[in-house]
Order: structure tokens, then C-alpha cells, then sequence
């Protein structure tokens, strides 16, 4: 508690006496009534303390303490105004040394190493000057190669497209020279096999199948011939619920059974033929 009561009066103290007006206003008036503090100091020790606040009370019966009080006020303001003018005062007479003598004499002595105002100001301009011209060009410097990046893309891509244009006419010509292969004799091929292996009475039953939506298992499906039909992509499986399968025929299916039909069409006319001879 004692510790905080100093401390706020210590700072209390440093913040006035750092006060310019009151800090001068305390010496000020210290100096003036310089009797009575030495008076309160060195009293005659034959003095009783009646007779010392007597003394007290009588210095500012002749000295007014209001007058006393506003002439100590006077002095403080003719006081602080003074300090502050002499204070400028050398402030404006270091820089006239600093800034006007001491340039003078170096450029009397040391011509490479201090330079006029005027000189000054026109390197600067000029190197304004040089600054935004650098700042033009390096932004033209910018522009010019993004547009040379520019035209190098639509170089490249132009010589791609003329690559693979190249490339397609390249193509063409040698599949013109190409015979295609043609789908009816790997359909031949394939009826013969049938025909070989005897599989076309179950080749045609797999198609009523087809007709009639039976429910075939798995296990049903890959038994010959079911597998070699389905494995030629002559049939489909579609899945169906509880685990069963339906047969669908496919478009070369259906072709290798018009070959099938035809071929028996023309068996038949053939035999008619011979009968009829």
C-alpha cells in the first residue's frame, strides 16, 4: 500500500516537474522569495513557533501573495518565451552551420564529395526522366515477348494441324490400297464349322429359346453347344431374377440364321428338282 502511494507520487512529481511552465514557475518563485525559505530554514533558535508563524504571516503582509503570486507568473512566461526563442535561436544557427557553412567550406575543399542544390535537382530530374523511360521500355520489352509467344503457339499449332493433316492423307492412301475384309466370309467360316461339328439342329433350338424367353441357368449356359454359340457372339445372356438367364440373339445371330434358312431353302428346291425329274 505504502509502495503504491510512493509510486503514484513519484510520478506525480516527475510529471509536473517535467512540466516546462511548472517546473520554471517553482524555481522562479524559490528565487524570488528566496528570504522567507531561508528564513524557514534558519530560524534563531531563541524563536518559539508563535513568533516563527508570526514572521510568516508578516512577510506576506508587506509582500502581497496574490501580487507576489502573479509577478512569479510574469517572470515563469518572460522566462519559458526567452528559453524557447534562444532555444530556436541556436537551433537556426546549428543548421545555418550544418546546411549552409559547412557545404561551403566542403565544396571549397572537397569538390567530388558535395554538390549544389541546383545540381542536384537537375541529376534528379534527369534521372526521374531515365527512370520512366526505363520503365517504358521494359514494359514494351513485356508486350513484345508475350506477342512473340503468341505467334510461336499459333506457329506451332499451324505446323501440328499441317503434321496431321500429313499424317491423315499418308493414312488414306495406303488404306485405299487396302482391300477391307469382308463380313460374309468370316459368316461363311463360321457356318461351316457349325456344319462340320453338326450343331446346326441346336443352333436353331438355341433360337426357339430365344423366341419362347426361357429361364436357362448358369451352369446350362456354358454346356456345349450352348458355349460355342455364345463365345462366337451369336447369342447374349441377359441376367433375370432368381439367379436365371435369358437368351437374346445377336445381329450376326440373326444373319447366320438367314444363311442357315437359305441354304435349306435351296436343299429343298434341290431336291424338289431331282424328284420331279
Amino acid at each position: 500500500m505504502i509502495s503504491e502511494i510512493y509510486a503514484s507520487l513519484r510520478d506525480n512529481f516527475k510529471k509536473r516537474a517535467t512540466n516546462p511552465f511548472l517546473g520554471t514557475f517553482t524555481i522562479v518563485y524559490l528565487i524570488h522569495n528566496w528570504e522567507l525559505f531561508y528564513s524557514l530554514l534558519y530560524f534563531d533558535s531563541n524563536l518559539n513557533l508563535h513568533q516563527r508563524l508570526e514572521y510568516i504571516r508578516l512577510y506576506f503582509i508587506y509582500n502581497n501573495f496574490i501580487g507576489n503570486l502573479l509577478l512569479c507568473v510574469l517572470y515563469t512566461l518572460i522566462t519559458v518565451i526567452g528559453t524557447y526563442f534562444l532555444l530556436t535561436l541556436g537551433r537556426a544557427a546549428a543548421d545555418i552551420y550544418e546546411f549552409g557553412i559547412v557545404p561551403r567550406i566542403k565544396k571549397y575543399i572537397d569538390r567530388g564529395q558535395v554538390v549544389t542544390r541546383e545540381l542536384f535537382k537537375k541529376v534528379s530530374a534527369e534521372r526521374d526522366e531515365l527512370q520512366k523511360m526505363y520503365d517504358s521500355e521494359h514494359e514494351e520489352n513485356f508486350k513484345l515477348r508475350d506477342k512473340i509467344k503468341k505467334q510461336e503457339s499459333e506457329l506451332d499449332e499451324m505446323y501440328q494441324r499441317q503434321f496431321e493433316m500429313t499424317n491423315n492423307s499418308t493414312d488414306e492412301a495406303v488404306d485405299s490400297k487396302i482391300v477391307p475384309n469382308n463380313p460374309n466370309d468370316d459368316l461363311d467360316l463360321l457356318y461351316d464349322e457349325i456344319v462340320k461339328k453338326k450343331l446346326i439342329k441346336s443352333f436353331e433350338e438355341m433360337v426357339d429359346d430365344t423366341f419362347k424367353r426361357s429361364r436357362l441357368e448358369m451352369v446350362e449356359l456354358y454346356k456345349p453347344p450352348k458355349d460355342f454359340f455364345i463365345k462366337h457372339d451369336l447369342f447374349i445372356t441377359k441376367p433375370m431374377v432368381g439367379g436365371f438367364y435369358s437368351l437374346e440373339i445377336t445381329p450376326k445371330g440373326k444373319r447366320l440364321q438367314m444363311k442357315i434358312l437359305s441354304s435349306e431353302h435351296r436343299k429343298e428346291l434341290i431336291n424338289s428338282l431331282e424328284n420331279n425329274k
